[in-house]
């Protein structure tokens, strides 16, 4: 009897470790809180600045339909007021985790989500790769990636990350500083990226 108690609390033992495993093997993930009008919003605002839009006048976008956390890095010379402070603090908190975006945009051009997985062979630099993105993409310039976007306390401050990707050895970025007028989100200022030769803060309106 003594035995067959202790086959018995053996296999609940057991079963207990098993079912633990099997938890944390395979954690169940969290749903993505909703993405705010205020972000697209913003991302709408941004959209007509880059290179794309701009200087190859891209009428078909093709952006990635996640977001990536791109470091932000403060000249030492930049003066800046406390909305910008406080949106770029916000900024770096946001960007902890990856947003999935929608297509909720209101731009005057057409857009297209795209996977990361339909960029690996451009990321992997095969040969061809980005003439097969150009054939399946016309007229889009290359594609587009944001970060999650920062606000202010206040709301009425705005940072969020855009990079480019516009061909071989072609690409570019920056922080974009946004102020809400009138209801209106409306670019306001630049950083270039971490590192870039240039060392000032361009903004008007802080």
């Amino acid at each position: 009897m003594l035995s067959f108690r202790i086959s018995v609390a053996a296999i609940l033992t057991f079963m207990c470790l098993l079912v633990s495993s099997t938890a944390f093997a395979n954690p169940k993930r969290q749903p993505q809180p909703t993405i705010s009008p205020d972000v697209y919003a913003v991302y709408s605002a941004v959209l007509p600045h880059l290179w794309p839009w701009t200087q190859l006048d891209a009428r078909n976008l093709v952006l990635l339909d996640e977001t990536s956390p791109f470091p932000v890095c403060l000249p030492r010379s930049a003066t800046v007021g406390s909305g910008v402070n406080s949106a770029i603090a916000q900024y770096r908190q946001a960007n902890r985790q990856i947003w999935t975006l929608e297509p909720k945009l209101h731009i005057s051009r057409s857009y297209t989500l795209i996977g990361s997985r339909e960029l690996e062979p451009i990321r992997h630099q095969v040969i061809g790769a980005w003439d097969l993105f150009f054939e399946r993409h016309a007229d889009s310039g290359g594609w587009i990636q944001f970060s999650a976007v920062g606000f202010s306390s206040d709301k009425k401050t705005a940072a969020v990350y855009a990079a480019y990707q516009c061909g071989r050895g072609c690409q570019g970025g920056g922080l974009y500083l946004l102020r809400r007028n009138n209801g209106q989100w409306q670019v306001s200022g630049s950083l270039p990226p971490c590192g870039d030769t240039q060392s000032h803060l361009q903004t008007t309106g802080f």
